[in-house]
């Protein structure tokens, strides 16, 4: 049994092993107990720091992304700074990417999504755009989306991302 409260991902890597992400908490399932076992909590004095989704690294199959959230708040009323996870399942060693204003080589913004495409690129879906890592240096290329203005004045959002086999991308979202 894994308590948690409604946020929840799963994700198979490539060495086969299950995980599952419940709010703050990564789950590894054991086979032998045929039970999910606490393997890693994100690091937040806060505790309000929720984990997304989770995304197998399409190169090293000892790595899982992950983006975080926090649950109940207004980001519009309330800006803060998502963070993007990579953590090494073999290790439990981490490192933290997070948008830096005064780095352009950063990720763009908060991460809503991470995507592997068919060419085994990492894209993230940022409130800014989307931003690309860059695998030799652990940076980001952004690519910064612009909108025309609504004719009702609404905000135009992205909230989905996914690629073909050709690796092009393609967005979704709505005003």
């Amino acid at each position: 049994f894994i308590p948690m409260n409604k946020n929840a991902d799963l994700l198979q890597d490539a060495a086969g092993k299950i995980w599952l992400s419940t709010d703050s908490l990564l789950s590894l399932f054991d086979p032998s107990s045929r039970s999910f076992k606490s393997w890693f909590v994100i690091p937040d004095s806060t505790k309000k720091l929720k984990f997304a989704n989770l995304v197998a690294d399409p190169l090293d199959q000892d790595i899982i992304w992950a983006n975080t959230f926090i649950s109940g708040i207004d980001e519009n009323k309330n800006p803060y700074k998502r963070k993007v996870l990579k953590i090494n399942t073999r290790t439990k060693a981490y490192n933290i990417f997070i948008q830096n204003d005064k780095d352009p080589a950063s990720i763009a913004g908060n991460c809503m999504g991470i995507l592997t495409d068919s060419l085994n690129r990492i894209w993230y879906l940022t409130d800014k755009g989307i931003s690309l890592f860059n695998l030799q240096n652990e940076t980001f290329t952004n690519y910064a989306i612009k909108f025309p203005a609504s004719t009702t004045g609404e905000k135009t959002s992205v909230y989905a991302l996914t690629s073909d086999k050709e690796g092009n991308l393609w967005l979704g979202g709505y005003k």
